[in-house]
């Protein structure tokens, strides 16, 4: 009996646990052609992947709130819920996402990501329905109003844990399967996902709230996950080396084994504990890139999450919203392109330049708006051209907002990191940006009923302090193992 515990818990562990490596191909062309086959391959599942995910995690905005122009159609009307119970469920969310991305990013360096990383989708678009549950009980009698609310706040939770391992196992894929030459561009297009999942979920959730019910607004996502998830099982495989193929930058060079320059470098024998200690804790850059990043996910939850109060009553704010994640696409495709081409590889300069275009938009919007409740805008814009201003000032924040998102939790973090923590220096800023995202919902449930002048306050102060942080990391380059 205990002999085949031990044996299931092994099994197990091996199922999630990193594959050995297999015995190298020694044909070029039989190398080639599955690289040239699985690349694009496990490219569509992983985006396939987080595409499904953004739609299982920002409904909550309007299957809670209901959209900016209908509000009574959300949970939080149907059932008479104080407000601030939506900004504990972000602070709940976000914290625990960004405890699970960290933990997430050191557990998928050593994690077999065809098997942890759909898995994990699974779980999570299952896990969400609690709120559902909650409310049906509920309605039923069966349980009270804090019990029901309880089990959101459980569900929602548990949620977001699960989530945040999906972004550190994503990013050892891209780190692996794709080289120096071409992965800051992979990367980007993959980030799209980010954007289009979130403008999607937007989109979608407000379709079903208002053809339907708040309840097909979680229902819908999850079938959709489970569906996806099923499908990467099939496509994704884990690093080369365990399909039988040479390192990545060697298959995109000449497609040969070591040189004898490589073989006369020193090797790196520290522990993966030494690499994490020096590499990440005691690495300056990543700290910069760390408070950076809380700073931008204070600007860029904010929309997400909050546009939907702050545009109450307005009956394109649903539509302004949708524009922020969907413009974000530019923001993400041309931010490599600038680093690359204008700044030759430095980073900040060119995050610099975003977060500018960020302040920047975050101060006009609120000057050109009419503030909540009514009354005349600080800026009184001809009626003929208010509305494509806003709709412009929108877009401009979602590729401000968006294009640092896939430069400082992805390129940037990883090339100023050893590769052997790619996935954990990632975690590591993505957890930190966290912060920002739970300070949001703070500041959200504070300051959302007070008036608009003290959310866009903050989204300003963050963008000012971004930019400072950017200064100190003017002429930071690329980790010498990314170098092309």
């Amino acid at each position: 009996m205990n002999k085949n515990t031990v044996n299931q818990k092994s099994g197990l562990k091996k199922l999630f646990l990193e594959p050995d490596p297999k015995q190298v191909i020694k044909d070029p062309e039989k190398i080639s052609k599955k690289y040239h086959f699985l690349q694009p391959t496990i490219f569509i599942a992983i985006y396939l992947l987080y595409f499904a995910s953004y739609l299982g995690r920002k409904q909550l905005a309007i299957g809670f709130c209901g959209p900016a122009e209908a509000h009574n159609l959300g949970i939080e009307d149907v059932f008479g819920i104080n407000h601030n119970v939506y900004a504990i469920l972000g602070v709940i969310y976000y914290t625990a996402y960004g405890i699970g991305k960290f933990l997430g990013g050191v557990m998928a360096d050593k994690a077999n990501v065809r098997v942890a990383l759909p898995t994990s989708l699974i779980v999570s678009a299952v896990v969400p329905l609690g709120i559902i549950w909650g409310c049906n009980l509920f309605s039923a009698g069966t349980i009270s109003q804090g019990t029901m609310i309880l089990m959101m706040y459980i569900s929602w939770g548990i949620s977001a844990f699960i989530q945040a391992a999906s972004f550190p196992m994503c990013s050892k894929i891209l780190t692996f399967w794709y080289s120096n030459k071409n992965r800051a561009t992979i990367w980007s297009f993959w980030s799209t996902s980010h954007e289009l999942g979130s403008a999607a979920s937007l989109g979608l959730a407000t379709f079903l709230i208002t053809r339907f019910n708040y309840q097909a607004v979680f229902y819908i996502p999850a079938v959709i996950g489970i569906s996806v998830s099923i499908v990467a099982l099939i496509l994704l495989r884990d690093k080369p080396v365990t399909q039988g193929l040479p390192d990545v930058e060697t298959f995109a060079g000449t497609i040969i084994t070591k040189t004898e320059e490589d073989d006369n470098e020193p090797v790196d024998n520290r522990s993966y504990g030494q690499v994490f200690k020096e590499e990440i804790l005691k690495n300056k850059n990543i700290w910069v890139l760390s408070l950076s990043f809380i700073c931008l996910y204070i600007m860029r939850t904010g929309p997400v999450d909050w546009f939907q109060r702050v545009l109450q009553g307005d009956p394109l704010g649903t539509l302004k919203t949708i524009l922020v994640p969907t413009f974000g696409c530019l923001g993400t495709l041309s931010i490599p392109w600038v680093s690359e081409k204008i700044f030759k590889g430095r980073r900040a300069p060119a995050l610099f330049i975003y977060f500018l275009v960020a302040t920047v938009c975050f101060t006009l919007i609120y000057l050109t708006a009419s503030p909540k409740g009514g009354g005349n805008p600080i800026i009184a814009l001809p009626e003929a051209i208010a509305t494509p201003v806003q709709f412009v000032l929108y877009a401009l924040l979602g590729i401000s907002t968006y294009g640092p998102l896939v430069m400082i939790g992805g390129v940037a973090s990883i090339e100023s990191a050893s590769k052997k923590v790619a996935s954990a220096a990632t975690g590591f800023t993505g957890g930190m940006g966290y912060v920002g995202s739970v300070l949001m919902s703070i500041f959200g449930g504070i300051f959302a009923e007070m008036g608009t002048g003290y959310m866009f306050a903050v989204w300003i102060i963050a963008g000012i302090i971004a930019m400072l942080l950017m200064l100190v990391a003017w002429n930071q380059k690329a980790n010498k193992e990314y170098s092309h």
